[in-house]
């Protein structure tokens, strides 16, 4: 679990949120592959761009990449801050909290 801040002058010109918080998966696990298996079999079912959208919890999810971190290849998932439904009020304490529960969710999901 990470979190990455927006700076001052991001925040004063967006006036949305402190920031994103990020969850990495592992690459192997059978939740990433079900993810992967979804998007391969919709994608070949239609002609156009599926999305990668991801749903774990109550969170919103609007990043994931596929990304290394130390040797180990990981799907990493995130939320940001700076939509325009967002506001002050998502600030440090609600991306750390809302980040602990995506990662609780993902590991009870890993645990299974």
């Amino acid at each position: 679990m990470y979190l990455i801040g927006y700076d001052e002058h991001f925040k004063s010109v967006c006036k949305t949120g402190w920031g994103c918080g990020y969850v990495a998966i592992p690459a192997d696990s059978e939740i990433v592959k079900q993810h992967f298996a979804r998007i391969e079999e919709e994608q070949s079912q239609t002609d156009y761009y599926v999305s990668d959208y991801l749903q774990i919890g109550e969170q919103e999810i609007t990043w994931t990449q596929s990304q290394t971190l130390n040797g180990v290849d990981y799907l990493v998932i995130g939320f940001d801050t700076a939509h325009s439904y967002n506001s002050s009020k998502h600030d440090f304490e609600y991306v750390f909290t809302e980040t602990q529960k995506l990662l609780t969710e993902v590991n009870d999901l890993l645990n299974k």
